[in-house]
């Protein structure tokens, strides 16, 4: 692909991206090459590689037969994504606390304290999942390595959006989220590595709690829990419950 090609592929990731983000792209909605190359009025090759950049970043899932459409909470690959980013957002609260600099622990503070505020106000969900997301930052930035901070901007991202709208509803759902915040401030403030890894563990999957609870995907899928097995890395887990015809989920990672 010529350079030009490339920038013009860069740009539709960028702005299909920003159009999921506005809900202009509804979750479960089909995106299709043509359709996509006369809206941006360009060729089908930069399309086609910003589809599979898309997808490869979990912000599209594809489908056997309709082709690709916008993630949605329904998907197995976004629960997944959701559980994976637990375990890698838990090795990153680790690293912070190992390595954060005093100033840096301060300003996690700040912008902890920030999105508690937000928490205990009116604020539209939109705003205040953005505002979710600046800790995150600060943390992976604590932790200084490279590989995480790709994730945060690559998978991260797609896998919180997903949820966070119908997880972040409820005034509830965002105090204890600020709440959890708090405590991993705290932890990484103390240096206290294996409460900050899992405190860290908890954060990202809350919305996907919330969301399995309020579209009953929790009982479709027969489980007892979506993060039980995420909870005390030193005590063993629980037998899944199963249901009949679904897979076994996944064992519990050793920290």
């Amino acid at each position: 692909m010529s350079e030009q090609g490339k920038r013009d592929s860069k740009a539709i990731v960028d702005d299909v991206i920003a159009r999921i983000r506005r809900n202009e792209l509804r979750p479960g909605e089909h995106l299709k090459e043509k359709d996509l190359a006369d809206y941006y009025g360009t060729s089908r090759g930069p399309v086609r590689e910003a589809l599979k950049a898309l997808e490869a970043r979990l912000w599209l899932t594809r489908e056997s037969v309709r082709g690709l459409r916008v993630a949605s909470a329904a998907d197995e690959q976004s629960i997944d994504a959701v559980w994976i980013s637990s375990v890698l957002l838990g090795l990153c609260a680790r690293l912070a606390a190992m390595r954060a600099t005093p100033e840096e622990q301060d300003d996690l503070f700040a912008t902890v304290r920030r999105l508690k505020a937000a928490a205990d106000s009116p604020i539209d969900t939109g705003d205040f999942i953005m505002l979710a997301q600046e800790p995150w930052f600060k943390l992976s930035a604590s932790a200084r390595s490279a590989q995480l901070t790709l994730f945060f901007e690559n998978s991260f991202q797609s896998a919180l959006r997903t949820f966070a709208r119908k997880g972040f509803e409820r005034p509830v759902a965002r105090q204890e989220l600020a709440q959890l915040w708090l405590e991993l401030a705290v932890a990484i403030k103390t240096r206290n590595t294996t409460r900050a890894e899992d405190i860290a563990r908890q954060i990202p999957t809350q919305a996907l709690d919330e969301v399995l609870r309020q579209t009953g995907l929790e009982e479709e899928r027969g489980e007892a829990g979506p993060v039980a097995w995420l909870g005390d890395p030193h005590r063993p887990a629980e037998p899944a419950r199963k249901a009949r015809g679904k897979p076994d989920r996944p064992k519990p990672v050793d920290s």
